[in-house]
């Protein structure tokens, strides 16, 4: 499913810079969000190191704050910060870990009118991840809390809706691909994380 959103964003990228250039608003914004995001971060260790009695969180709710610029003909940039949500481990229902995940973007994105009111917006850039993982049980040897940063790549889709020429409403979609995990003396992994999120936006 991911992969078919992935190749769509790509292809619509494509055709966004070969059509004419279309009215966007220029300018400054602001917004903020709630995030719903997918990943396999928790499951993956919880089945690795504590077999058939451990699970994991496979999803989390989080939020974002944003802001750009867009300037004529519909380019733009975008920076925000994201937090990508909480994520325990359990066995037999008690927690033993715990990962939280938060990240800094800074993208440039592509827009098109596609209505009186409606627009969609493409984006494309990087991640400044951070990943803090916390042994609650059985710490200790190989398992001990760690924070790993790094850089992961950004890809995202969404479309907004303006109820005036300032205030609009967006639905976004955004892939962080190879977010680094660390996780006390074990080798370094990375996941991917997709999320969903509706944001209200405001334009200077």
């Amino acid at each position: 499913m991911v992969r078919k959103v992935l190749q769509l964003l790509a292809a619509s990228g494509a055709a966004c810079f070969l059509l004419p250039a279309a009215a966007q608003p220029q300018g400054g914004y602001a917004g903020a969000g709630v995030v719903y995001v997918s990943t396999d971060n928790a499951r993956d260790f919880a089945a690795t190191f504590l077999g058939p009695g451990g699970s994991g969180d496979g999803s989390a709710t989080g939020f974002k704050l944003f802001g750009g610029y867009i300037f004529p003909r519909g380019f733009g940039v975008e920076g925000g910060y994201y937090d990508l949500g909480t994520y325990d481990v359990t066995y037999g229902g008690v927690k033993t870990d715990q990962f939280k995940v938060s990240a800094l973007t800074a993208a440039g994105t592509v827009g098109l009118s596609i209505g009186p009111r409606l627009d969609g917006q493409l984006k494309a850039g990087f991640a400044f991840t951070n990943v803090e993982y916390t042994c609650v049980i059985a710490c200790g040897g190989r398992f001990f809390s760690t924070s790993d940063s790094g850089v992961a790549g950004l890809l995202a889709g969404g479309l907004g809706w303006s109820a005036d020429d300032h205030f609009s409403v967006r639905g976004d979609f955004e892939y962080f691909s190879q977010v680094p995990h660390k996780v006390g003396a074990l080798q370094e992994a990375y996941f991917h994380y997709a999320t969903y999120s509706l944001s209200a936006q405001y334009r200077f």
